[in-house]
């Protein structure tokens, strides 16, 4: 069957098998693939396929996955297998602070069948992920994940399940925007040069997304149209819900695409039917009351053990600090929002700096109204990205927020909240910005990011001058570990690798908000308008 050492060049002509399909295999069966006896043929059963995405650590959803799968193999009806298709050790307090080997234990107690990586399975490191894939007891499958030094996979290409008497085959790919936004992860720490390297590939456990851009081969719709032979495609990334979309390939066969959201909100089911017919469901999670004696058993261990850590209160706020708002749970990645100016201040005022600019996407949920315990914090910043000091000029600051600002008001984890700075975005300017190899950028049409303005000592605000430097507090992410916002990096690193943004909120909630957030952050402030 399939090879595992595919060169470089070899994967394009590899698109139209490297595919999720239900047809009968060769003898030819790698080691993942498990073979029970097969039932005679009179008791020939359906499949049920039960797979999720994105959970990001919602830790209770598990017990209801695996109490579901349980429920399923009760009835004695279908041959089921469970499948992930990444973005689950990150997101949540649990996963900081085992650095995602809390939910692989969850994970191996639940029993997958194939595990698919996400972009944020990066989050850690490289050798992290490495440990956690390694700690999983199910068959993780990444067609297109290569180790530069030896110029292998790092994870097989493939799995077969043995389902019946029928063989389902689950090929992983990851998005390539990995790369980008976790490029400390694929690189040397002493060169700097890329060791792990991402290929393009059509999948089934797909962490690609779903744009409906024609030529943008490396998300999952383009990539269905311009191959052939896949069945199915259990998509994930973008947090989006799709209950079940047919696209038609290159050969114009209909193609099944689905998406259960985020944090275990839907169990997303497939059943294959006997003759194979394809039946694509979502079933929510908030009203089902199956769960898993093990699994919840786990959870219970794990709860108690958070509690102990990161239970502690050390603020109150009298009103919720919004991530979320009239563009859905992740609005702060398209407008200003309180929380995103009180945590730029916070980390403006800690550094010293001028200019604080955190990117929306490195704030992940809310501060409810209420007490505020160190897990609160911690799940707003789980990734826990160090302080980063630079000397940036106006040039490089203003080229930033462009690119920021590329997709709004569509939501996009690069849009840069900010303190001691105001600036707008017209987006009624299409976005006409390219990015040089050597990270200058390049807009050819009119920008869409104008009237910067930067905080004066009295008060006022000034315009930016593009040929001054100005120092500027922002995390690892934006100042030169992801691969968006890249301008930056030829900047000076005034500081970088003492504190992390989780630590520094931490500290300061404890140290000024015990009484209460000041009412100046119960709405935005003005710093980010937004011409629609």
């Amino acid at each position: 069957m399939f090879k595992h050492n595919f060169s470089h060049k070899s994967w394009l002509a590899f698109l139209p098998v490297l595919l999720m399909f239900l047809v009968a295999c060769s003898d030819d069966t790698p080691a993942q693939m498990q073979t029970p006896t097969p039932p005679p043929a009179q008791q020939e059963k359906s499949i049920v396929l039960l797979f999720e995405n994105d959970v990001h650590c919602n830790v209770s959803g598990y017990v209801k996955f695996a109490g579901y799968r349980d429920a399923i193999v009760a009835a004695d009806t279908a041959y089921v297998a469970c499948t992930s298709s990444g973005d689950f050790s990150q997101g949540s307090v649990e996963g900081t602070l085992s650095k995602g080997e809390y939910i692989v234990d969850l994970m191996n107690l639940v029993g997958y069948d194939a595990v698919g990586l996400g972009n944020h399975e990066f989050d850690y490191g490289a050798d992290q992920m490495l440990k956690l894939t390694s700690m999983l007891k199910a068959p993780v499958t990444c067609a297109n994940l290569i180790d530069l030094r030896t110029g292998k996979l790092v994870h097989s290409p493939y799995v077969i399940k043995q389902l019946g008497n029928r063989k389902v085959a689950f090929i992983g790919v990851l998005t390539p925007s990995a790369q980008l936004s976790n490029s400390y992860s694929f690189s040397d720490p002493v060169s700097g040069k890329f060791i792990y390297d991402l290929q393009d590939s059509v999948v089934v456990l797909s962490h690609l997304g779903e744009s409906k851009e024609k030529d943008v081969v490396t998300y999952s719709i383009p990539l269905i149209q311009k191959t052939h032979g896949i069945d199915a495609v259990f998509d994930g990334h973008q947090h989006t819900t799709e209950p079940g979309e047919w696209i038609n390939n290159s050969e114009g066969k209909p193609v099944l695409r689905l998406e259960t959201g985020t944090k275990m909100k839907n169990v997303g089911k497939l059943v294959i039917t006997a003759n194979g017919k394809l039946q694509p469901e979502l079933v929510p999670t908030d009203n089902m009351n199956y769960t898993n004696a093990a699994v919840s058993a786990k959870v219970d261990e794990i709860a108690k053990e958070m509690d102990h850590r990161v239970g502690k209160v050390i603020a109150h706020t009298d009103f919720t600090l919004h991530a979320d708002g009239e563009y859905g749970p992740e609005t702060i990645r398209c407008i200003e929002t309180n929380l995103g100016d009180l945590c730029t201040d916070i980390q403006r005022e800690v550094a010293g700096a001028q200019i604080c600019l955190i990117n929306g996407g490195g704030i992940r949920t809310n501060i409810e109204a209420g007490d505020v315990t160190v897990r609160s914090i911690i799940n707003v910043l789980p990734m826990s990205n160090w302080l980063c000091i630079l000397k940036a000029t106006g040039q490089q600051i203003v080229d930033a927020l462009e690119i920021g600002s590329k997709t709004c008001p569509a939501v996009n984890g690069s849009f840069l909240q900010c303190s001691g700075i105001k600036y707008t975005v017209d987006t009624r300017i299409a976005d006409s910005l390219e990015v040089s190899p050597d990270n200058l950028l390049t807009v050819t049409g009119e920008r869409r990011v104008k009237n910067v303005q930067v905080l004066q000592a009295d008060g006022t605000y000034a315009p930016i001058d593009l040929n001054a430097n100005y120092t500027l507090a922002t995390n690892s992410f934006v100042g030169y570990a992801g691969g968006t916002i890249r301008v930056l990096r030829p900047a000076e690193r005034l500081e970088d690798g003492v504190r992390t943004d989780t630590d520094i909120t931490i500290a300061y909630f404890s140290e000024h908000f015990k009484n209460g957030v000041p009412s100046i952050y119960r709405e935005p402030q003005g710093r980010i308008t937004v011409i629609k």
